[in-house]
């Protein structure tokens, strides 16, 4: 499913960071390489995912469009992530 969203010109720049309870590294070579930005094994801290996150974002081309995903909006030029428009911190 990740293969074919990074397809699709309409969310392939987005970036998509993998979180799982599976930290093996065949596990996250195998996120990475279906086309995941980064990848956080359990646990983590709020801090790191935060960290992570915002990386994730700098590497954004910038004037990118909103981008709606059920209850979440991904806003990249305002560096921001909403859950349900509440701002996610």
């Amino acid at each position: 499913m990740l293969a074919e969203w990074k397809k699709r010109r309409e969310t392939r720049e987005l970036p998509v960071i993998i979180i799982s309870a599976r930290s093996t590294e065949s596990d996250k070579v195998r996120g990475l390489g279906l086309g995941a930005e980064d990848y956080i094994a359990k646990p983590f801290g709020l801090k790191e995912l935060r960290a992570r996150i915002e990386t994730a974002l700098r590497r954004l081309r910038l004037h990118a469009e909103p981008v709606p995903l059920g209850h979440l909006a991904l806003n990249p030029d305002a560096r921001e992530i909403k859950a349900m428009e509440k701002p996610f911190r």
